[in-house]
């Protein structure tokens, strides 16, 4: 799986970047966790900070857009971001 950073905005107001990614070179659809972890690894956020809002895949292909809100920290991530989209993207084990 390949991450391709298209493009990147400041919103110092919600001390948040807003990420658009591209995701490519996949076998089968990948999970928000395995994304979670690709992200962080290849682009150099911390995994606590990162909230990912919405997963695109057109029927057919093997590319995805993703979009993603990476928080200065995990106060001002608690402080902003709705809690269900935490939750969706947290692990599924941590849950419960």
């Amino acid at each position: 799986m390949k991450i391709i950073e298209e493009n990147k905005k400041e919103n110092p107001l919600l001390h948040r970047k807003e990420v658009t990614l591209k995701i490519k070179d996949y076998e089968e659809t990948p999970s928000r966790e395995e994304v979670l972890e690709k992200i962080s690894a290849e682009l150099g956020y911390e995994k606590e900070n990162i909230i990912i809002e919405k997963i695109d895949q057109e029927y057919g292909k093997k590319e995805a857009k993703c979009r993603i809100k990476v928080y200065e920290s995990n106060e001002e991530k608690e402080k902003y971001s709705k809690k269900y989209k935490e939750e969706r993207t947290q692990k599924k084990e941590e849950k419960e």
